[in-house]
């Protein structure tokens, strides 16, 4: 990868998102960035979407991510679709990379 860090992953992401209206929040989770990281680490996306998107658009969302930060390691998790305990792990150990403007807290 030719560029390394939590910031410059959120610096290419950062585009791609505001273009989404549907994006309302995307955290990155895992051992990327961490202390726990490791060479086989690979990176955990979640992805908040306001409303449900079809299998071929969620393909397309992984796809375009692995393109952007040059990696086929990429993990899309969608917190809507996600097991519990993947959707905690990624909401209360996460770091939050982009944050849409509409988003109400």
């Amino acid at each position: 990868m030719n560029f390394s860090g939590i910031h410059a992953v959120s610096e290419k992401l950062r585009p791609y998102f505001k273009d989404k209206k549907n994006v309302l929040l995307v955290i990155l989770f895992g051992s990327f960035d961490t202390p726990d990281e490791t060479p086989l680490s690979d990176i955990d996306i979640a992805v908040l979407l306001e409303d449900k998107i079809a299998l071929m658009d969620e393909l397309k969302l992984s796809a375009d991510l692995s393109i952007i930060l040059k990696r086929d390691d990429v993990d899309l998790v969608l917190l809507r679709n996600a097991p519990v305990n993947i959707a905690h792990k990624a909401l209360s150990t996460g770091r939050t990379i982009y944050k849409g403007d509409h988003l109400k807290v």
